[in-house]
């Protein structure tokens, strides 16, 4: 009989002394058929319409709402938190309009229509230390997309979807770049280890004297720079194995850093024990000096830099007034600019290693153009030789020098340019593609136009390390082909990439939720 009086006061106090038990039994026995009947179970397994819910009607005053993001399993929690109570309560469960809002997380309250009942429910879970999941997520998908922290509040206050505070982000962030750091560099030691094991394939043990790098500093901002990045790649695997962050505490001024940067590189590489055989970057001066100072260490510039002028500079010398005519420029030379390039580009891949024979070949281009083809290149066994030299129906394309003025301003000209005065330089015919691509794809992260905080820009900076040595060489689905207007003479093509994979970000999620659960023993 207490268990019948419970049931009589929770129907309500205006009935409980009203109702007889069979009364009150009948309305126990109709809840509880209209919620557990078969009937309903068998519409629901056969997919029937009743157990959809039908999609209620919008006002337009609607779309002005709060909008939270919540998971999956806080549903869940919802459900049994309102069971729990309609158990014992025939009334209705409603949500007060107000939300209260933790960054992106929605605070809500639900009322009884019956009893004094109210529970308190939040969108997202709570982690160990108390933050809310839901807001360290969507911070984690803020700091490896790259976008900068006025883009993601102008995002988010434009989808009304919360902010989280900027307390509460500078929290986040101190743990989250720790993270980053210690898997950039464990990224970066694997890719020293496949550089090392891949330059010792390619070579013979007992011609295997270290490994090669490309390296190359960018500023932070376009004019005195506070911070650089002087990264190094592998040469085979392209992937960076050192990153060095220098910024105006180290070096004062912005135009050293480079040279501060490589000879933190090398006192680090010293300290392991490895050994550089050749050292690629593009003709910094003060770094020129500091490779050539190490003895078992080549220095490699950057054919890219010195021949992107060459075309511009040999027009003195093809192109010109009347009145100098035949004194410093010539009409034979008019039509060689572009193909006067290509020749140092070959020179260079062919010289094995040579001075010496780089300067014979650059002075053999005269030669050719006087359709004298005796020393042009044969062939070996890494590259085919000129078609001038394997092809016996071969004719001269264009002029043919027969001016000993043609061929004296030809001549200087050659013996004046940059590769031909300093051929230790560019006798391994290093190109630091690479090594600028990676500085363009920085970009994505640092804007030359902001400036960023210490921990902003250093984490940034990492995120690049990780992005780069995943997509690096990534495998391609075609090739396309696209004559140019400004570089008709350009016949590689242009790869079309798969899509990222982007498991970088999925590992740092991983590692930062690592730190914030406790270990399982």
């Amino acid at each position: 009989m207490t268990m019948m009086h419970n049931i009589k006061a929770n129907i309500g106090p205006s009935r409980s002394s009203q109702e007889r038990n069979f009364a009150v039994l009948k309305e126990v026995f109709t809840f509880y058929i209209q919620h557990h009947s078969p009937s309903t179970f068998s519409q629901m397994a056969e997919g029937g319409a009743s157990p959809s819910f039908p999609s209620m009607e919008m006002k337009k005053e609607d779309s002005t709402q709060q909008i939270v993001l919540l998971t999956p399993k806080k549903v869940t929690d919802l459900l049994a938190l309102t069971e729990v109570h309609l158990r014992t309560c025939r009334g209705s469960v409603h949500m007060e309009e107000d939300i209260g809002m933790d960054g992106h997380v929605g605070i809500c309250t639900f009322l009884c229509t019956a009893c004094p009942w109210s529970g308190r429910w939040n969108t997202s879970p709570k982690l160990p230390n108390n933050r809310f999941l839901v807001n360290d997520r969507m911070l984690h998908g803020s700091f490896t997309s790259g976008i900068l922290t006025i883009q993601y509040e102008k995002l988010c206050s434009a989808a009304n979807i919360g902010v989280v505070k900027e307390e509460d982000k500078n929290v986040v962030l101190d743990e989250y770049k720790v993270v980053v750091e210690e898997l950039a560099a464990e990224s970066m030691d694997n890719a020293l280890e496949e550089e090392i094991t891949g330059s010792v394939l390619a070579e013979d043990d007992e011609n295997f004297h270290g490994i090669k790098v490309l390296s190359d500093a960018r500023h932070c901002w376009r004019k005195n720079a506070y911070n650089s990045d002087v990264v190094f790649l592998g040469h085979i695997t392209h992937r960076v194995i050192r990153h060095v962050l220098v910024t105006k505490e180290d070096e004062p001024v912005s135009q050293n850093h480079e040279t501060f940067g490589t000879r933190r590189f090398y006192e680090w590489a010293d300290a392991r024990g490895l050994s550089i055989h050749l050292h690629g970057h593009d003709r910094n001066m003060s770094v020129n000096s500091l490779v050539k100072e190490r003895q078992y260490t080549d220095n490699g510039n950057d054919t890219w830099h010195a021949t992107k002028n060459l075309a511009k500079s040999f027009a003195k010398v093809a192109k010109g007034t009347i009145v100098n005519r035949g004194r410093t420029w010539h009409p034979e030379l008019s039509d060689k600019g572009a193909g006067v390039k290509t020749h140092f580009y070959w020179s260079m891949k062919t010289c094995n290693g040579d001075p010496d024979l780089l300067q014979s070949r650059l002075d053999n281009i005269v030669r050719h153009y006087q359709n004298d083809h005796r020393n042009c290149f044969a062939g070996n066994g890494q590259y085919r030789g000129a078609r001038c030299r394997t092809d016996p129906n071969y004719l001269p394309q264009r002029t043919t020098l027969r001016d000993p003025v043609a061929i004296q301003l030809m001549t200087q000209w050659i013996r004046d340019t940059q590769i031909y005065k300093n051929p230790l330089d560019y006798v391994h015919c290093v190109d630091t593609h690479y090594v600028e691509s990676f500085n363009n794809s920085l970009l994505q992260y640092h804007d030359k136009r902001i400036v960023f905080g210490k921990d902003q820009y250093s984490m940034r900076s990492y995120l690049a390390v990780l992005d780069w040595n995943e997509h690096v060489d990534r495998e391609y689905t075609s090739i396309t082909r696209r004559q140019s207007a400004t570089n008709p003479r350009a016949v590689e093509g242009h790869k079309v990439l798969k899509r990222k994979g982007n498991n970088f970000k999925a590992t740092i999620w991983d590692t930062f939720m690592d730190t914030i659960f406790p270990a399982v023993n």
